[in-house]
């Protein structure tokens, strides 16, 4: 790559800068995350289900760069919902350790937060799963923030909450799944780390099978 240009990844989780890094070099690939609710509908439309729709972005090792500044200044003036994070890399690791809560649970459960959160036990399980995806970002040099972290459990304390991962309307529309991307990297990681990995494993090991099924229809 030549001059100020850089990659910018806006995917879910973070085992792809390990790829991105491998084939641009690392110090060619910026941090990067989005917050937008959408699914394809049946006709093949993107349908939009929240007003959030929120891009982030940031050099990895936290400098303010002359290439960073530059890419704030055309997402500011192109009118869409953007901010350059001082600490992308902490950003990233706050939304996968919600996101593979999100998609394990209602994945598994095949319901939304308020339908688990509103069962005897869901609540805890949401909690418990959460807990450990966060110490999983602690072990690995970004412990999620006190306020993030109250906010995500508060969400899924939820009982009147419809939020469901788009990995489970893919699974429902018989769709590719991000089982190893998101659920399974926490899995990885957390056993890395010596966490319990029982309700990750029990997870990953559901959409593996959902994943194998698929295949072999």
């Amino acid at each position: 790559m030549s001059g100020g240009s850089a990659v910018l990844p806006l995917l879910n989780g973070i085992a792809h800068l390990e790829r991105l890094d491998a084939r641009f070099g690392s110090g060619n690939v910026l941090g990067g995350t989005c917050h937008i609710a959408a699914t394809l509908t049946a006709d093949g439309m993107v349908k939009q289900l929240h007003i959030v729709h929120r891009i982030m972005y940031g050099e990895r090792d936290k400098s303010l760069s002359p290439r960073i500044n530059d890419l704030d200044a055309l997402f500011r003036a192109s009118g869409v919902e953007a901010s350059l994070s001082p600490d992308i890399m902490l950003e990233m690791w706050e939304k996968v350790a919600f996101l593979s809560t999100l998609a394990g649970m209602t994945c598994m459960m095949r319901a939304s937060i308020g339908q688990i959160s509103s069962t005897p036990e869901g609540a805890a399980l949401l909690r418990q799963y959460f807990d450990v995806c966060c110490k999983v970002a602690e072990a690995n040099g970004h412990p999620p923030r006190a306020q993030f972290a109250e906010r995500m459990r508060a969400v899924l304390a939820d009982q009147g909450a419809t939020l469901t991962a788009s990995m489970l309307r893919d699974l429902q529309g018989g769709g590719a799944v991000e089982v190893d991307h998101v659920v399974g990297f926490m899995l990885e990681k957390a056993r890395a780390a010596g966490l319990d990995t029982t309700l990750l494993a029990t997870a990953h090991t559901h959409l593996k099978v959902y994943e194998a099924s698929r295949g072999a229809a």
